[in-house]
């Protein structure tokens, strides 16, 4: 039953975030105006961007950090355009990032006679808060005919804290001494965490420690012990 409710809490947070039409009016999956480090050919520099559907341009800042909107280089996002050079740009920023987190299967060493543990319970839900990372992949070429085809991908690392609230079984098996009901007892998750973004899937690792909030807090043989576990996050801001 643990491992069933893995594979459907995995599949649908795949299908959430792949398909919720939403997510992708989202500035942290599109390609949003700003400044942004550029790396193109072996240069560095940072720049403005202004982007829409079709189009971005750059407009390149002095050493006196003054944006120069006079000139900008322009860039066809469509792969319609023919001009025989191929480009690849990488364009980052950093930003404070704030996530919901789903954490659907954590880890537990051994403990005593209690082998290790997959706990998958039904809910593990957290707020995430860190520093992150995007970077968008701008590459465009053309075959032997002329055709063009560029692509534009989203990746994107951060790091941070969460806290949050979850189930977790209890029984007889996890008590000292003895509890002799079965229930889903409420947890207090916290840790940190370490997430990835591939266009618009978040995933990432988590380690952490779990507080019941119960009365049988005392007899639960991992309270406050560290787990291992992954995250699924989906963005806020």
């Amino acid at each position: 039953m643990r491992s069933l409710s893995l594979y459907v809490l995995l599949i649908f947070f795949v299908m959430l975030h792949s398909q919720c039409a939403s997510f992708k009016e989202s500035p942290k999956y599109r390609f949003s105006d700003g400044l942004y480090k550029v790396r193109h050919g072996g240069q560095k520099e940072k720049a403005y961007i202004t982007t829409n559907e079709t189009d971005l341009k750059m407009y390149s800042r002095d050493k006196n950090r003054v944006i120069d909107t006079s000139r900008f280089q322009q860039l066809d996002l469509t792969g319609t355009e023919r001009n025989g050079t191929p480009e690849d740009y990488l364009f980052s920023k950093t930003s404070f990032d704030i996530d919901l987190l789903n954490l659907p299967a954590k880890y537990r060493a051994k403990i005593g006679d209690m082998p290790p543990q997959l706990d998958a319970g039904l809910f593990n839900g957290a707020v995430y808060f860190g520093q992150r990372i995007d970077i968008y992949h701008f590459k465009r070429a053309e075959n032997r005919i002329g055709n063009a085809h560029a692509t534009l991908n989203h990746y994107s690392f951060s790091m941070g804290g969460f806290a949050g609230l979850g189930t977790t079984p209890m029984s007889q098996y996890v008590t000292r001494p003895l509890v002799d009901i079965e229930y889903s007892g409420i947890v207090f998750p916290a840790g940190i965490t370490t997430l990835f973004t591939v266009n618009r899937l978040t995933f990432g690792v988590a380690g952490g420690v779990d507080h019941l909030l119960d009365q049988n807090k005392k007899n639960w043989i991992y309270q406050g012990k560290p787990w291992l576990g992954l995250a699924i996050g989906i963005h806020l801001n």
